[in-house]
Parts: C-alpha cells; sequence; structure tokens
C-alpha cells in the first residue's frame, strides 16, 4: 500500500533501518555526509548499504557547509537529491551543475 505523503526519513546509517523504510515505501532516505558528526555515514558504508535498496531516492544531508570540492565528493555518494540548511549554499549548488 502506498503512502499518502511523501516521507523522506533522514541520518539514516544502517542497513536494517534503510531496509526497513524502502519496505515501508518511504520515498526518500537521507544520509549524514559531514564528515566528524554523529550519524556521518562514510562512502564505503553508504554504497553497501544504498546497494541492497530499490524503490527510494538517495539524499546527502549538509548542514553548514558543503566540501570543497563538491563534485568529487558527490561521485562517492550517487544521490538524487541534496539537502542544505542553508539557504545561501543553494546557489553554491545551482552554479556546481549538480
Amino acid at each position: 500500500m502506498a503512502l499518502k505523503t511523501l516521507v523522506k526519513v533522514s541520518e539514516v546509517n544502517n542497513l536494517s533501518d534503510a531496509r526497513y523504510c524502502a519496505g515501508m515505501g518511504v520515498d526518500m532516505v537521507g544520509f549524514n555526509l559531514n564528515e566528524g558528526t554523529d550519524n556521518y555515514i562514510a562512502p564505503e558504508n553508504f554504497l553497501a548499504i544504498t546497494g541492497w535498496l530499490e524503490g527510494v531516492k538517495f539524499v546527502a544531508e549538509f548542514d553548514n557547509t558543503l566540501p570543497e570540492n563538491l563534485t568529487t565528493f558527490m561521485l562517492n555518494y550517487p544521490v538524487q537529491y541534496i539537502q542544505v540548511n542553508k539557504p545561501e549554499l543553494v546557489n553554491e549548488l545551482l552554479q556546481s551543475n549538480l
């Protein structure tokens, strides 16, 4: 049964939670990509988890800064969406062609 609203779950960092979300019909699964913070997910863990999922979109979650070389960084994290908490970062993202 499909959910009645768009659902995104944030800061997923393990396969059990990710698979549960996918199985329950969640639309997007977010991953914290802020190094040095709680729930940060390293590229190898991200790829291991997302390799098991189907039917969900992946979201890169950034707090206050973006990586120096965002394009190269995103090669390690193939996501469909990027989420930022600061509106001024949106222009930087638009200029990056991502």
